[in-house]
């Protein structure tokens, strides 16, 4: 739960940081673009959704457990799984280039002091956008196929399970965005590895802020961009001064 706070924390603290600089510009196109692109794939989910859930659980095979599976595949729509697994990937490649110049504009006005550069992404971060894309993707579904098996039996262990998922790969992409600026992508897995609560607490709250209809979608992209910079500089600094402290006391 404290993982939770302080990732709610730094989202409130992502939509000041646009309100006071005068940020709100930048919500625009990454919101229309994120709206049109989520509004596409949810309604085809939406339109899919019960038609398929009645055909997964009418393919089931065995007795035992029938009626959970039926509970799991309508309570998590098969269609509404796969376009929400999909569509934060989709968003993230479509939106990235603004999104690059918007972690590094925090960066430079967060704590008043300016050291990033900040223009049109360059050949080699797109590379890795795409990198970090597929492996979290690919990950992602793995996950979502062995808690799809669980949720068969154990529905409220599957959808919890899924979330998690859900929530951790999608946290990379948003840190990632400052991460990029600050070491290789080999560092960058090792340092998210050593701090998963950063990236599990702001795709939690994403998946939440994406899942409200409409404001949802045009708001969650840019307010976890904002709030994952927030978070690596704070983790950054924080470590920095443990570190510094730590030098001190050896003196």
């Amino acid at each position: 739960m404290d993982l939770i706070k302080i990732a709610i924390i730094d989202y409130t603290r992502s939509l000041m940081h646009f309100r006071d600089k005068r940020l709100w510009i930048m919500l625009i196109i990454p919101g229309l673009i994120s709206f049109i692109i989520g509004f596409l794939f949810l309604y085809g989910a939406y339109i899919s959704g019960a038609a398929i859930a009645d055909f997964l659980s009418d393919l089931y095979p065995f007795k035992f457990g029938k009626k959970a599976a039926f509970t799991f595949f309508h309570l998590i729509p098969v269609t509404y799984l796969i376009a929400i697994m999909i569509v934060k990937y989709v968003i993230y490649i479509a939106i990235y280039p603004f999104m690059t110049i918007l972690s590094a504009k925090i960066e430079n006005e967060y704590d008043g002091v300016s050291r990033q550069r900040y223009g049109a992404p360059t050949f080699n971060s797109i590379l890795r956008a795409l990198r970090v894309t597929l492996r979290s993707l690919y990950k992602e579904i793995l996950w979502t196929i062995l808690f799809t098996m669980v949720g068969i039996l154990i529905p409220v262990a599957g959808i919890a399970g899924i979330f998690i998922v859900q929530s951790y790969y999608i946290g990379i992409i948003h840190l990632d965005y400052t991460l990029s600026r600050k070491m290789t992508y080999p560092d960058m897995l090792v340092w998210t590895k050593k701090n998963r609560g950063l990236p599990l607490g702001n795709g939690f709250v994403y998946i939440t802020l994406i899942s409200i209809p409409f404001f949802g979608i045009l708001l969650a992209p840019v307010a976890a961009t904002g709030a994952g910079t927030i978070s690596v500089l704070d983790k950054i600094k924080l470590s920095d001064d443990l570190e510094s402290e730590s030098v001190q006391a050896k003196v």
